[in-house]
């Protein structure tokens, strides 16, 4: 059904291949669903449509056509993308082709990462939605996935070093008030060694590896609250608040070399700084866009940030960002959250580039 579309876009796909500016154009992909209720009144049923879409041109391609297909991971060199759908891993070729399941079984597994290497995937298993997560590899080739970490709390929110040797993550501990206290770890996928990396009473989140160590951020309750960006060291020594009067932000985004972070401001929209400079007057953060969101993602070759943006109220937009020049461009998805139309659209916030 889709095997003209897939043409289509394998030939888009080599045109783009292998030029200076191929990391540019490398598509974004992103997960869309559409649905409408049609039948008479009494007996409407619901119909879902979507899958998985790479914006090439400017222009959505659809590459599968299973509603749900979310969370993409592509490849260091953009030829395989690693997806979700109904709780298991897939892979496929970049124009769409040879799907194929990596993990099967009654688990929930979400959130895969392709490591920098590109011959396996790091991912988070739940026995249930409800369970706590522990963190997996697999092979891109396949075979069965082997524990990275066993803890009866909950570990999320990995990411690799820019190396592939660690992959640092988010873990949740016992709280002397009953509760819990989210602290940062590491694990190197190889040997399977985990490493405690903070030790505090308030919750860390959201690390990403940049060219000096870690970035992360830091709030005082899990209840939510003000949080703050923090850097360290690769082995949790060094912390330091990254803004000396620490204003209220949280990180959006990590260039691929690690040296420039995109995050947001409390009402104060979407800015950026350059982490590693020659003077101290190259790393002053500079605002990027009068909006702030999180959840973006990089471009391969680090001059551009994409994402959904919001303006209006319900107007939602997949744009992104010249990090240099604070340029944006849509990426040609565009819809209403709230249309009038009987036909709406979701978009999952996971993106890839």
């Amino acid at each position: 059904m889709l095997r003209c579309g897939v043409i289509a876009i394998a030939l888009l796909f080599v045109l783009l291949d292998g030029a200076a500016t191929a990391a540019t154009k490398r598509p974004i992909v992103y997960s869309k669903v559409t649905w409408e209720w049609v039948g008479p009144d009494g007996a409407r049923t619901q119909v879902r449509k979507g899958g998985l879409f790479a914006s090439v041109g400017r222009k959505p391609h659809q590459l599968t056509e299973t509603p749900g297909d979310r969370q993409p991971s592509v490849s260091p060199d953009g030829q395989a993308v690693i997806f979700v759908r109904d709780g298991d891993l897939y892979a496929m070729n970049a124009d769409g082709s040879d799907q194929r399941q990596l993990s099967t079984g009654p688990e929930i597994d979400e959130r895969p990462l392709i490591a920098p290497n590109g011959r396996y995937v790091v991912f988070i298993r739940r026995a249930s939605r409800e369970a706590g997560g522990d963190l997996y590899a697999i092979s891109l080739a396949g075979g069965s996935p082997r524990s990275l970490t066993t803890w009866p709390g909950d570990d999320r929110e990995p990411a690799f070093s820019r190396d592939g040797e660690t992959v640092v993550f988010v873990r949740s501990l016992p709280a002397e008030d009953g509760g819990t206290n989210d602290d940062l770890y590491s694990v190197r996928p190889t040997s399977g060694i985990v490493t405690q990396l903070t030790r505090t009473t308030q919750d860390e989140f959201h690390p990403l590896y940049s060219a000096k160590g870690l970035v992360f951020n830091r709030r005082k309750t899990a209840a939510g609250g003000p949080a703050t960006i923090f850097a360290m060291r690769p082995g949790g020594s060094g912390v330091r608040a990254l803004f000396a009067r620490r204003p209220q932000a949280t990180i959006a985004a990590v260039s691929p070399d690690g040296r420039t972070l995109v995050f947001n401001r409390f009402a104060r929209g979407l800015w950026a700084k350059r982490l590693v400079g020659s003077a101290r007057r190259s790393t002053r953060p500079y605002r990027l866009h009068d909006r702030g969101e999180e959840d973006l993602v990089f471009s391969p070759d680090g001059q551009r940030v994409a994402g959904l943006f919001t303006s209006y109220g319900t107007v939602v937009s997949l744009r992104s960002i010249d990090v240099r020049t604070g340029s944006s461009r849509s990426e040609g998805e565009v819809f209403e959250l709230e249309a009038p139309s009987p036909v709406q659209t979701s978009i999952d916030r996971t993106l890839a580039w």
